[in-house]
Formats: structure tokens, C-alpha cells, sequence
């Protein structure tokens, strides 16, 4: 009987916590090549959602491997060069 309310006590305070903690999971991009972003661009009362033109560029100096990204679309670079090797 004791073993048995002892069970019962710790499944209801296994399923408790299991329901109020938070899981969080983030996706790393593993390759460093092209990255896509959804922007969404408000007209009127509806919301349309598009990709925006944002890719890494890659440049080589002195055998150093350097990347930056750049924005297609509005033709302008985003951030600094970053050094990659």
C-alpha cells in the first residue's frame, strides 16, 4: 500500500512538471552557405510574407576565406567581412 501511494505521488509529480516546463528548440544551420529570411510586409489590413534576397558572399585574401552577407534585393551589404579560415 505504501509502495503503491508512492508511485501514484511521483507519476502526478512527474506529469505535473513534464506539463510547465518550457521546451525551447533552436535549428542551427550546419553549412554556411545560402541563408533564407521570410520578412512580412504589411499591406493594409492583410500581411503578405515574401523571402527577402540575402545570401553570403565569399571573398579569398592571402589564402584567408572571408564571408559577408549581402542583400540582392535592395543591392547593399549587410554587416562586416567575417573571417571563416
Amino acid at each position: 500500500m505504501k509502495k503503491t501511494k508512492l508511485f501514484l505521488a511521483c507519476v502526478a509529480t512527474l506529469s505535473i512538471m513534464a506539463a510547465t516546463v518550457p521546451v525551447g528548440a533552436e535549428a542551427q544551420e550546419a553549412c554556411q552557405g545560402v541563408t533564407s529570411e521570410v520578412a512580412a510586409v504589411s499591406t493594409g489590413n492583410t500581411a503578405e510574407v515574401r523571402k527577402t534576397n540575402i545570401y553570403w558572399r565569399y571573398y579569398e585574401l592571402n589564402g584567408r576565406v572571408y564571408k559577408r552577407l549581402y542583400d540582392y534585393e535592395k543591392d547593399m551589404w549587410i554587416g562586416d567581412w567575417i573571417l571563416v579560415k
